[in-house]
């Protein structure tokens, strides 16, 4: 019984780490420069979905190209956040992003991947005047303003982090 359940787990998982591989893939045109577009903003079940599907993926390139896939993500949260007026969601959005970044340059980092920096700062700098805007939409100083700029500061510390790869 128990080794039944087991077994019904394992291949529930697999299947959703190769759906999540596939909405993954059909999106790396969003790590282009294109800006992903969502009309919510994902909750828990979606996330542990996603820290399954990442636990699947072994090598660790795959792991950089759904991570790349993540933060166009959480981007796109931020942004809908603020373009709709949800305040109350603004900092655990905002924290997620930044959060993102830093999980996608760490994995860039510390496995040396040349071969993904060109295309991550690509992104980097694509996000960059956006939320510029978004912030400039804000009152100066004020708690949505200041966390918009940690994003944008931890934006560009993470892209000199990624260029100075070697």
């Amino acid at each position: 019984m128990i080794k039944s359940f087991l077994t019904a787990l394992i291949i529930a998982i697999l299947l959703l780490s190769s759906i999540s591989s596939v909405v993954a893939q059909s999106n790396d045109s969003s790590v282009s420069g294109q800006i992903m577009k969502v009309n919510k903003v994902t909750n828990l079940r979606d996330r542990l979905r996603e820290r399954i599907t990442l636990f699947f993926k072994f090598s660790n390139s795959g792991k950089v190209d759904y991570q790349q896939y993540l933060v166009q993500k959480r981007f796109a949260e931020l942004k809908y956040v603020i373009e709709n007026g949800r305040g109350d969601l603004i900092e655990d959005t905002s924290s997620r992003y930044s959060t993102y970044l830093g999980r996608l340059t760490n994995l860039i980092v510390k496995n040396k991947m040349v071969d993904k920096k060109g295309e991550t700062i690509k992104m980097f700098e694509s996000h960059l005047p956006i939320l510029e805007d978004l912030s400039s939409d804000q009152e100066y100083n004020s708690g949505f303003w200041l966390l918009l700029q940690h994003d944008i500061n931890y934006l560009k510390l993470y892209a000199d982090q990624i260029e100075n790869v070697n």
